[in-house]
């Protein structure tokens, strides 16, 4: 036993350092219509829930999409997006609605 030590230590001892170099991460580059890919895809499946209809994607694809937007500083645009998506279906709904009703004391 003793004598593995000292035959490893000696051997540790004369091996020379390795140089360990850490480059700095830099996102994938993405394709030319990755903006528009992406938002037809989460546009597609916010329409479908608000039409009660079921998403063709999967939860973990519009995580991804979402994610990757993110990742290349699309925050933004995606929030106004998904605001305004949100908004126009709203709008629509009222709309809807107010046509239906002519007593608007039955929302109440």
């Amino acid at each position: 036993g003793a004598v593995v030590r000292t035959m490893r230590a000696r051997q540790a001892a004369q091996a020379p350092a390795k140089k360990l170099t850490i480059k700095p991460l830099r996102p994938p580059s993405i394709p030319a219509d990755f903006d528009a890919t992406t938002w037809l895809k989460l546009q597609a499946a916010v329409r479908a829930v608000h039409a009660k209809k079921p998403v063709e994607s999967s939860l973990e694809e519009l995580y991804r999409a979402v994610e990757d937007r993110c990742t290349h500083k699309l925050a933004a645009s995606t929030y106004e997006r998904l605001e305004q998506e949100c908004e126009q279906h709203t709008a629509r709904s009222l709309g809807a609605l107010a046509g239906q009703l002519v007593d608007a004391s039955a929302f109440l």
